[in-house]
């Protein structure tokens, strides 16, 4: 009998499964931040997931599962984020939210790693068919592509952070110290430069 490890969760796959329930289980995945992340959510105190430990799909966002010929996957980075607040170690008295969003340090090993038991204790990669091992690679792949450019945005966003702060602060020194008006500082701001190898274009 499988059981669902987050705290209080009566879910069992002896009465509630993916034939009368559309409910499967899923085994604590290899990578260490992630299973973190899943150990902490499941509310309980100095426990630790044996090899056969899961936790149900009514804790995953929709968006995390997938199916494949009738059965359950989850996607590599997937943490449970439904019906999980109240047992965070961290969580505060103050939030009305259920749900908690996590994200994976970017780089983790889980970008090249898929979480994907279903709702009994059913073996691991090895399993299925050879249709459902070629699925399974294909989509492997795609998240590992959607995972670079994911990060490439984060990075890209992140610097563009960096620059708008840098530029609101020459905005004020030049207003400080060389006591510009705001008209001029907001002409400034909005001004776009385009540096070529020889010459300077202004565009506005």
């Amino acid at each position: 009998m499988t059981k669902c490890a987050i705290l209080e969760c009566k879910n069992e796959s002896h009465n509630k499964n993916v034939s009368n329930s559309g409910i499967s289980y899923h085994r604590f995945p290899k990578d260490p931040e992630i299973k973190g992340k899943w150990i902490e959510l499941t509310g309980r105190q100095n426990w630790f997931p044996t090899k056969t430990s899961t936790i149900c799909s009514d804790h995953f966002i929709q968006e995390d599962i997938m199916r494949i010929n009738g059965k359950k996957f989850l996607v590599n980075t997937a943490v449970p984020q439904l019906k999980v607040f109240n047992f965070l170690s961290d969580a505060s008295p103050n939030n009305s939210k259920n749900d908690v969003k996590l994200e994976p340090a970017p780089g983790s090993s889980s970008e090249r790693q898929r979480t994907h038991t279903t709702e009994t204790e059913e073996t691991e990669s090895g399993a299925g068919t050879p249709e459902e091992t070629k699925l399974r690679e294909t989509l492997r792949g795609k998240d590992h592509i959607i995972m670079k450019q994911r990060l490439l945005i984060k990075k890209l966003k992140a610097r563009n952070r960096r620059l708008n702060h840098k530029i609101e602060d020459i905005l004020k020194l030049l207003e400080t110290k060389f006591g510009i008006d705001h008209k001029t500082l907001y002409n400034l701001k909005n001004t776009n430069i385009k540096v070529g190898d020889n010459n300077i274009t202004k565009t506005e």
